[in-house]
């Protein structure tokens, strides 16, 4: 008995299917591994904040007692060496200066355009920022009552406090708000992610907010992914 063998015909359209099939797959798979690294590293990056946070008020006391000042580079210095230098592993810090946050221009939220605030200035302008030992990078600074409409925080804020912008993966890209930048915020019940009390609501895509992108960083943690 003779076989029949595959028809020249038959495996073009067998190779047809395959294509599409993995071109509809490859790529949700590409995006479940990027966002299950990308929320790996929040939480690290999280986690050591607030350990760090927690361990220096049980030594000092509340933060609403440290003397916080919004707009003073002095203030700024002085936190960071008093209540969080002591408690944290830093490789590298930088006072109100760039040479510790990416040299590249950090993106807004659209991706197109430079980040509104202290991004502008390679994160200067009163602020701390210092290198982790995994080679995240992180930026400390006293905001006032403005705070609440900027990173969507409302409960448990007593004014100055400390906010904190996460470059997960430091000086790897796409160094951009919503995507491996991420925002905390410390209210008198621990650090908490930006946008914890107003959903996120800045952050979709197509959102015209000047602070769009903020507010991502509770989105994240509550959807596990970054898919917009």
């Amino acid at each position: 008995m003779i076989k029949k063998g595959f028809t020249l015909a038959e495996v073009l359209i067998t190779l047809v299917i395959i294509g599409i099939i993995a071109s509809m797959t490859i790529p949700s798979v590409i995006n479940a591994q990027h966002d299950k690294e990308i929320l790996a590293r929040l939480k690290k990056s999280y986690s050591i904040l607030s350990q760090t946070l927690m361990t220096s008020q049980a030594f000092n006391g509340s933060y609403t007692g440290w003397g916080l000042q919004d707009n003073s580079n002095n203030s700024s210095k002085h936190t960071y060496d008093n209540y969080i230098s002591p408690y944290i592993k830093s490789m590298k810090r930088c006072i109100n200066e760039a040479g510790c946050w990416t040299s590249e221009r950090t993106k807004a939220f659209d991706g197109r355009t430079t980040a509104t605030g202290a991004f502008d200035s390679g994160m200067g302008q009163n602020n701390v920022t210092f290198v982790l030992a995994d080679g995240s990078i992180v930026s400390m600074d006293i905001y006032g009552n403005d705070a609440e409409s900027v990173f969507g925080v409302t409960e448990n804020l007593v004014y100055p406090t400390l906010t904190f912008a996460v470059d997960i993966n430091g000086d790897k890209g796409p160094n951009q708000l919503g995507q491996d930048v991420f925002m905390f915020i410390l209210t008198t019940n621990g650090l908490v992610p930006a946008g914890i009390d107003n959903s996120s609501a800045n952050c979709f895509k197509g959102s015209t907010d000047t602070y769009a992108g903020y507010d991502c960083a509770a989105k994240v943690l509550k959807t596990n992914s970054v898919q917009y």
